[in-house]
């Protein structure tokens, strides 16, 4: 029987091509070469992402400053193939936005502001060399006073922007996006897209996610159970935190009524009516509301964990 190469297997989270591939797929995709991957991290504020390696195609997703990630090929143009050690996507970016993987290094102190100034003081008042955004992890020294160094880029970070009031309420989280402006394939405080919007708020809540809307749609939570009118909008025991997924798009439930999402009809993240939603969604589609999840409690109720108080 003839192996088909990556049958079954999702290309967004399994490195695989014809002529290389992941050597931890060897046996379960056919491919010329397998190779281990190199660990590196992103040190780039916001390293963009592609399907394959062309600028002038859309984005596919965007790796973090600090991030993890697993280079497979690094290419003579410029160009690495690597997969994030965060969210497992596949993809391309530049060689410029990663840096080297320290063995041993400290555990990173995760960025849980909307968006971070790196001051090149410990001061306030001094230059901003870096923003980092929420989701990016700096590896600091231990907070003094106000502010923790970050030796790899030469500046400090101010203690309240690595730590949130509210750990556990996602809705709250995404809220925090309001109108940031919608970005294909953005993951970023610069500009996000709807899943990059919810996977970031599950993700600051110490929540593992996938990164694209059918991935959270299938794997983040339960299922809850709804019925479909129709005209796509659903009728289900409604809770703040419900993620709810239409063709395409996904978003966050902040009350009975309305849901957080990151769209382009508003061009930005925005709090609207998610009948409304789902009936848009038909119209265009023909279909409204195909999902909806909810996290359990011991996911949406995590504690609040200071660092370095």
């Amino acid at each position: 029987m003839t192996m088909n190469i990556g049958a079954g297997l999702d290309p967004r989270q399994n490195a695989f091509r014809p002529d290389l591939a992941d050597i931890r797929l060897k046996g379960q995709v056919r491919a010329d070469a397998f190779v281990t991957g190199q660990q590196a991290l992103v040190a780039a504020p916001v390293a963009p992402v592609w399907a394959r390696p062309d600028a002038d195609v859309p984005m596919v997703t965007e790796f973090l400053y600090g991030e993890p990630v697993i280079v497979f090929e690094d290419r003579e143009d410029d160009w690495v193939w690597a997969q994030s050690g965060v969210d497992g996507y596949v993809g391309y970016l530049s060689a410029t936005a990663l840096g080297p993987a320290v063995l041993g290094a400290p555990d990173p102190s995760p960025v849980t502001a909307l968006s971070a100034p790196v001051f090149r003081h410990r001061d306030i008042k001094s230059p901003v060399i870096a923003m980092l955004s929420m989701g990016s992890l700096p590896i600091c020294d231990p907070v003094e006073g106000d502010f923790a160094a970050i030796p790899d880029l030469g500046g400090f970070i101010h203690r309240r922007h690595l730590v949130h009031a509210n750990r556990s309420d996602i809705a709250a989280i995404a809220a925090m996006f309001l109108h940031a402006p919608y970005v294909w394939g953005g993951r970023s405080a610069a500009g996000l897209d709807c899943s990059g919007l919810v996977q970031c708020a599950l993700r600051t809540c110490g929540i593992a996610a996938p990164r694209d809307s059918d991935q959270l749609a299938a794997g983040v939570g339960h299922a809850v159970d709804f019925e479909s009118g129709g005209d796509g909008a659903a009728r289900w025991d409604r809770s703040r935190g419900d993620i709810v997924a239409f063709p395409g798009h996904i978003g966050i439930m902040v009350d009975d009524e309305h849901i957080v999402h990151a769209n382009a009809a508003a061009m930005a993240v925005s709090i609207d009516p998610v009948d409304a939603v789902a009936r848009r969604c038909h119209a265009a589609d023909g279909r409204g509301v195909t999902a909806v999840r909810r996290l359990p409690p011991s996911e949406s109720a995590l504690e609040s964990r200071p660092v370095d108080q």
